[in-house]
């Protein structure tokens, strides 16, 4: 799981809202929303946005936060793969 993934998981269900409704509002498809809570895919700035729209009273900045905990996490891991194929 990612945080921005979770995060959208639990105020999508703390709302009491379903997957196929935050998907239709956002304007994507549910498995690709799916596949962003359970953290198979980063969305992209612009998509997060999209999805960030459906819970309007959230701050945006919270969200975009959240994604870039994930990203950095992701360029870490990436870097260190990198360092160590590099020493061999």
């Amino acid at each position: 799981m990612t945080k921005i993934g979770t995060a959208i998981r639990a105020e999508r269900t703390a709302r009491g809202l379903t997957l196929t409704e935050i998907s239709r509002g956002a304007g994507f498809s549910i498995p690709y929303v799916g596949d962003i809570e359970h953290g198979k895919r980063l969305p992209p700035h612009r998509t997060l946005l999209r999805i960030a729209a459906q819970f309007p009273d959230v701050s945006t900045a919270a969200w975009s936060w959240l994604l870039a905990e994930d990203l950095f996490g992701v360029v870490a891991v990436e870097a260190m793969r990198t360092h160590a194929a590099a020493a061999g």
